[in-house]
């Protein structure tokens, strides 16, 4: 016998095992915020490689980094 759990047919009394999330590569860096007297770049990942499912956690750890970039004056 089976019931729905979640949008998915599952054997009465069970339910699918949480899986956990993993982060993905960094993208690349953005453009410099400003060219000249100091900007930031930005660097993005994201939670998919798994992603959480079934009530597994979601990443821990930073999703941005950031770098400083054009400090030069002038």
């Amino acid at each position: 016998m089976q019931w729905c759990y979640k949008k998915k047919c599952v054997v009465m009394g069970q339910r699918p095992e949480g899986i956990s999330g993993g982060w993905g590569p960094w993208g690349d860096y953005s453009a410099c915020s400003r060219s000249c007297g100091g900007g930031i770049k930005i660097s993005e990942r994201d939670c998919n490689n798994p992603k959480p499912q079934n009530g597994g956690l979601y990443c821990i750890g930073d999703r941005k980094r950031f770098q400083i970039c054009n400090t030069k004056v002038g």
